[in-house]
């Protein structure tokens, strides 16, 4: 009986990574979480045919590490279906991400069980970032799921790599990824979980995020994605009063439209059709601005020219501006 028992004793938390062409990384990005400080865990890697010797690095874990189990898929089915995999293979009662690349704080694990433990309404829980590598320095969230939600409008604000779900969840509402969502698999995801079930962010890094030039979400970075475009639509036709097209919408994002006016009109047109039964007000103008904001910088920055800025201020953008720059200690960084 007792052996049984033994037997049917689920793990605290499952930890799920994919892992493709990782075999340069993957030790390092492994030790951190097999040397967690919470110790109850699986360690769900799923393989997708890769070039390099990253099968026999996990098969080698396997043998030494009784928690790790490795997932083959013969042929690339690509993150998303992986994930998957990972996910409708875990038996903990919360499940982890963690990519192949980066590198958990020991404390990480423990932290979150703790506060997912102490928080049942919470279904997400991320933290802060620390980038090393290319680009050295913290990366601030939203904290509160209130502030996610809204900032998940402009922004995807929750660091993959660093999420913890609780599995009841994720079960009650058949949540998965969407595998369409290539490359922004993970903001279609909580697009999606964000209505059903609360989010929250340790304001710490408990993850170190390499950054170098392989990073799928730094080339995603350098070019607008239409799905996110498509994902922006998506929560807005949820939260307004009024129904606007794509195009209109990636005038917030689109660095090459220099239609400041059209900016502006846009601006107003979101402020007067909130749905204040639906989300934050106040919060919302904060986080239009920051995204208006975030286009100014860079406009400044692939025309080096000041005046593509001073235009702005042609189409009275001072109440857009006055309040990002009044709520700085809370943005702390734009991204």
């Amino acid at each position: 009986m007792t052996e049984d028992l033994k037997e049917e004793k689920k793990p605290c938390v499952s930890v799920v990574i994919p892992v493709y062409n990782s075999a340069k990384f993957l030790s390092e990005a492994i030790d951190s979480i097999v040397n967690q400080t919470l110790q109850d865990i699986e360690i769900i890697c799923v393989y997708d045919k890769s070039n390099d010797e990253s099968l026999e690095i996990l098969q080698q874990y396997a043998q030494k590490d009784n928690r790790v189990r490795v997932i083959i898929n013969e042929e690339k089915k690509g993150i998303g279906y992986a994930l998957n995999l990972g996910l409708d293979a875990a038996k903990g009662k919360y499940i982890a991400r963690m990519d192949a690349d980066d590198i958990s704080v020991l404390t990480r694990l423990k932290k979150q069980f703790d506060f997912m433990e102490k928080h049942k309404d919470i279904g997400v829980c991320g933290s802060f970032i620390k980038k090393f590598g290319d680009v050295n320095r913290t990366v601030h969230c939203p904290v509160g799921s209130e502030e996610i939600k809204v900032n998940m409008i402009f922004n995807c604000c929750m660091m993959h790599p660093t999420v913890m779900f609780n599995k009841d969840m994720l079960e009650k509402y058949n949540l998965r990824y969407n595998d369409e969502y290539r490359v922004c698999e993970d903001y279609d995801m909580w697009v999606r979980c964000i209505r059903y079930f609360k989010f929250y962010n340790i304001p710490e890094p408990l993850l170190n995020y390499r950054e170098h030039c392989e990073n799928i979400s730094k080339k995603q970075n350098q070019s607008i994605n239409p799905l996110a475009i498509a994902l922006t639509k998506k929560q807005l036709d949820q939260y307004l009063d009024i129904e606007l097209s794509v195009d209109e919408i990636n005038i917030l994002f689109d660095v090459e439209n220099k239609d400041f006016s059209k900016l502006y009109d846009l601006y107003c047109r979101l402020l007067q059709a909130i749905k204040q039964d639906e989300i934050n007000k106040k919060l919302f103008k904060k986080y239009l601005a920051k995204a208006i904001i975030r286009k100014l910088k860079k406009c400044f920055k692939k025309d080096k020219n000041a005046f593509s800025l001073l235009q702005m201020f042609r189409y009275n953008f001072f109440s857009a501006l006055f309040y990002t720059l009044t709520h700085f200690y809370k943005i702390k960084r734009l991204k």
